[in-house]
């Protein structure tokens, strides 16, 4: 990372150096297969923020419940451990920048619907992989973004202003994050990600959720690498974006091709994904996804399907000059092996 913005940043985000104590207890206590229901219940109600969210979620509608959870204890046995600590540590990382005044703007709103969009895909890519720390990847999926969240509310001026710049372009935006500040929000929010001290299995996928190339093997933070990156590809041909990546071209990552789920069980896992984002924007106290998505969704599909057509019309003008080369090759192969005038071949 470029010095100086390390060195803002180190200045500037000393509030964000500790993750709220409420999601590091849960996140120890889950670890621990022995946890007692009722200690982890007393935790969560020691924090009025995440009391409420848990169980705005455990009566939620994406759990199948419209009413009758009342209690924190019968929440956590609703919910399940593993979800326990996935909620636990994202309440926390919400609440690290909820109080901030940009937190407010409808373009971080949109950034977090985003953000839960790629939580949930992510987890439902590894369930259907057979992958067994799904709640982990959730997690992973809905921290992906957060070194966005970091500078605009702490280098406000100089990324607000590289997001003018970028909106509408065809730059890639991790290039031009680059270009204008040394690093990008991969970058960054790793950093926080290992100040905070998370587990590499929830850093390494935000650091390589923009690479050209992540490796293959069965390490577990590159196999959640691999999977958000897929994910947020998928949640950003939705359309679930904020307004600077809209309208930009989304090539298929390099990921994709590790994934043993052909294209129409990934188009099926975006069905409704709008609906289950305002879910669980519920339970976090967000804007449901606003109900427009649909037609920007349909204004990208449309431009994506434009851009095809051109592609193919070049392709197809390319075919035909290679045929009409192939043809005349042909003549002139004949012609030389019947001793015919190639000359008078060459003129047609």
């Amino acid at each position: 990372m470029q010095s100086s913005v390390l060195d803002i940043l180190e200045r500037k985000v000393e509030d964000l150096t500790t993750l709220p104590g409420v999601a590091v207890r849960l996140m120890e206590m889950c670890s621990d297969p022995e946890v007692r229901i009722g200690n982890l219940a007393t935790v969560i109600e020691s924090d009025q923020v995440a009391a409420s969210r848990i169980l705005r979620l455990a009566n939620s509608a994406y759990y199948g419940r419209f009413a009758g959870v009342s209690s924190v204890r019968e929440a956590v046995m609703v919910l399940g451990l593993e979800a326990v600590r996935a909620l636990g540590l994202s309440i926390g990382v919400y609440s690290a920048f909820e109080t901030k005044e940009s937190a407010q703007r409808p373009d971080v709103e949109r950034l977090w619907h985003h953000s839960i969009g790629v939580a949930l895909l992510a987890r439902e890519i590894a369930r259907r992989l057979g992958v067994k720390d799904r709640e982990r990847i959730f997690v992973a999926g809905l921290i992906h973004d957060m070194g966005q969240l970091v500078m605009l509310q702490y280098l406000p001026d100089r990324y607000e202003s590289l997001l003018r710049a970028v909106t509408g372009s065809s730059v890639a935006f991790d290039r031009a994050e680059r270009e204008a500040l040394g690093t990008d929000h991969a970058e960054v929010g790793a950093w926080l990600a290992q100040k905070w001290s998370l587990p590499r299995e929830l850093w390494l996928p935000i650091s390589l959720h923009h690479a050209a190339s992540i490796p293959e093997g069965p390490d577990p933070g590159l196999v959640a690498a691999r999977i958000v990156q897929v994910a947020d590809w998928l949640v950003l041909t939705q359309g679930l974006c904020p307004t600077w990546c809209e309208g930009r071209a989304l090539p298929v990552p390099t990921s994709r091709k590790s994934l043993a789920l052909d294209d129409d069980s990934l188009l099926q896992l975006c069905l409704g994904l709008d609906r289950r984002v305002s879910q669980i924007c519920s339970a976090l106290g967000l804007k449901p996804v606003s109900p427009d998505l649909f037609q920007r969704t349909l204004h990208q599909a449309n431009r994506v399907l434009a851009q095809l057509a051109v592609d193919l019309n070049f392709r197809s003008r390319r075919l035909r000059q290679s045929m009409d080369a192939l043809m005349l090759l042909q003549k002139v192969t004949t012609a030389l092996l019947g001793r015919q005038d190639v000359s008078s071949i060459l003129e047609c």
